[in-house]
């Protein structure tokens, strides 16, 4: 284990706004949504991971049903649907008649709608909801999910969402699998911003989430899975979340002791199903989290709680951990409790000051900590209820150099200076095989730390 403290040297300023770093990560939503990662060779990831059918693979075979357009300006829920010229002016009318394989094309607007999509598609035929190209359509709704998904073989691609009560932008549930959330911006909605509970293979990439969870009174997160529920036993990444921008979502509305739980960047909560919704056995199939950008949110940067068997990879965390009320002192940028077979490697913590944690593992078993850099906090792995311990790798105290550390949502780059001690400084035994902007990994003689590979 390496320990060092740098002094803050100067930096140049780049204006480099989250918008721009989105803009530069697009992901391609047909054939590009892979999970088409280096086999980790840890006991607990096999071969077989690199080939399952939910990523990239999942879509080349996929045969298109009806298209369908959505205009909110120029069309008319009398028509067809099926041209440009003729269509639907509400989402709502087209989400009434998909079927397998179809697509819809909203184009730009503000629709005042909510959307329940509980048809699906199949392997096969996903059914796709998905901007036009060029466009960015703006769904303004008012209950529980904007967009609600209980239906399987879904995709939500390229859209402004907002839940303007105290629902969630998109939530996706109620025993469902393989839903597909990618390219979206979601902001300003009273729970979460993206929010699967008692689902399956949930794979959510290339978001932008933000100022959610400030006003409902369920303690949401921007990012959240819980209480997952096993479609089938394949091996494989089940659930993944990987490469969004997750920044000033918080809880502002405590719970009767004044305190709050959550307001987290990216939570897996309850996997073990302790809380008492019915199910009872555990879910134990893996969940990938990595590549993700994670800042200034009221709670923790990234946290896995009574879950197992999660891999949290290749991730950026900076300045989290705002909310003075926030309940427990066992808080850190990255953290897990109640938990076993959590993986963390090739993670940035980046802590707000001395007093805060970067790294908490806690009341867990058979948890890895190795290849990780810690910064400007304190760490607590194992305070006597639990058998983690930090591997000989770890970058203890050690400034990244990102180019411009920020928690101003417009100026932050969380890219790597030339001088980093993070370059180099990987493991390729569990390494994202390309970073955020979908460049591949390793550049030069290793991989880097961090979401991004330095170039």
């Amino acid at each position: 284990m390496r320990y060092k403290s740098l002094t803050w040297g100067v930096f140049t300023i780049l204006i480099f706004g989250l918008t721009t770093i989105y803009v530069s990560k697009i992901v391609n939503a047909n054939n590009g949504d892979s999970i088409n990662q280096e086999a980790i060779k840890n006991n607990y990831l096999w071969a077989e991971f690199e080939a399952q059918e939910f990523g990239r693979n999942g879509d080349v075979s996929q045969s298109l049903g009806t298209t369908y357009y959505v205009d909110q300006s120029l069309g008319n829920d009398s028509n067809p649907g099926t041209t440009e010229n003729l269509a639907f002016k509400t989402i709502q009318k087209a989400n009434q008649i998909i079927n397998e394989g179809d697509i819809v094309y909203v184009k730009n607007g503000t629709y005042d709608e909510n959307i329940t999509v509980t048809k699906s598609g199949n392997p096969n035929n996903w059914i796709v909801f998905q901007a036009f190209p060029g466009h960015k359509p703006f769904v303004r709704g008012t209950q529980d999910g904007t967009f609600r998904v209980s239906g399987n073989y879904i995709k939500i691609i390229g859209f402004r969402i907002t839940s303007t009560q105290l629902g969630s932008g998109i939530h996706v549930g109620n025993g469902n699998h393989h839903t597909k959330i990618i390219n979206n911006e979601i902001h300003d909605s009273g729970c979460g911003g993206i929010s699967g509970q008692e689902t399956d293979y949930l794979y959510i990439e290339g978001n932008i989430v933000y100022r959610n969870a400030f006003k409902a009174p369920y303690q949401c997160s921007g990012i959240s899975i819980y209480q997952a529920k096993a479609f089938d036993n394949k091996p494989g990444f089940h659930n993944i979340i990987r490469g969004n921008i997750s920044y000033f979502n918080e809880n502002k509305l405590p719970r009767e002791n004044g305190k709050v739980t959550d307001g987290n960047g990216i939570i897996i909560d309850d996997f073990r199903h302790t809380q008492g919704q019915g199910q009872t056995s555990k879910y134990t199939a893996w969940t990938l989290i990595e590549n993700n950008i994670v800042f200034d949110n009221g709670g923790r940067g990234i946290h896995v709680f009574q879950s197992d068997n999660v891999v949290v990879r290749n991730n950026t965390t900076f300045k989290n951990l705002k909310s003075d009320n926030l309940e427990g002192t066992l808080n850190g940028e990255i953290s897990t409790y109640f938990s076993s077979n959590v993986h963390f490697y090739n993670n940035i913590a980046y802590a707000a000051n001395k007093s805060k944690k970067t790294f908490v593992d806690d009341y867990s078993q058979n948890n890895k900590w190795d290849y990780n850099l810690s910064y400007n906090g304190s760490i607590l792995i194992n305070d006597g209820h639990s058998d983690a311990s930090l591997g000989k790798n770890n970058l203890i105290d050690f400034n990244p150099l990102f180019v411009n550390p920020s928690i101003i949502h417009g100026v932050a780059n969380f890219r790597l200076q030339a001088t980093s001690p993070v370059i180099d400084a990987g493991t390729s035994m569990s390494a994202a095989s390309s970073d955020f902007n979908g460049q591949k990994r390793p550049i030069g003689s290793g991989y880097d730390i961090g979401a991004y590979e330095f170039k």
